[in-house]
């Protein structure tokens, strides 16, 4: 069950940080519009930078190598473990022997939906259920420019 989402909403006015980045946001758009060639043009070369980019760290991954700007500066080993008990037969003795280890793994999980409902009947009281319940706020906001 899905706890409706209160309407907590407030002015600009209100949150001096918020009618600043209006302002800022303004002040930028304004900006852009008035140099939209320069911005056009570096949309294209920035389009043009991504994909070569992407090319060239996929085919220096390939390689294993470092070059020009890409640096290979260290290099991790992976361990299929289940892999290994396999390939060893499921021999638990000599899997354990090259460094295996098995063990078992408590994980606690539920249907909130029917957490909620035991909540919200008051068979569990809603400030006890503090104690091992979080609400908090979802939030989507502008995304942040970057530059080079």
């Amino acid at each position: 069950m899905t706890q409706p989402m209160p309407d907590i909403s407030t002015s600009t006015s209100e949150i001096p940080e918020v009618a600043e980045f209006e302002e800022a946001d303004h002040m930028l758009r304004t900006f852009m519009e008035e140099h939209k060639d320069v911005f056009h043009r570096y949309e294209q070369l920035a389009g043009q930078y991504n994909q070569r980019r992407q090319a060239a760290d996929k085919a220096v991954r390939a390689a294993d190598v470092t070059c020009g700007p890409w640096n290979r500066f260290s290099q991790q080993i992976k361990i299929n473990w289940k892999g290994l008990y396999d390939y060893l037969g499921g021999d638990k003795e000599k899997f354990m022997s090259v460094g295996g280890s098995i063990s078992r793994v408590t994980q606690y999980t539920g249907s909130r939906e029917e957490l909620e409902v035991r909540i919200a009947s008051g068979e569990i009281p809603e400030e006890e259920a503090e104690a091992f319940r979080t609400i908090s706020g979802r939030y989507k906001k502008p995304d942040a420019i970057t530059l080079p």
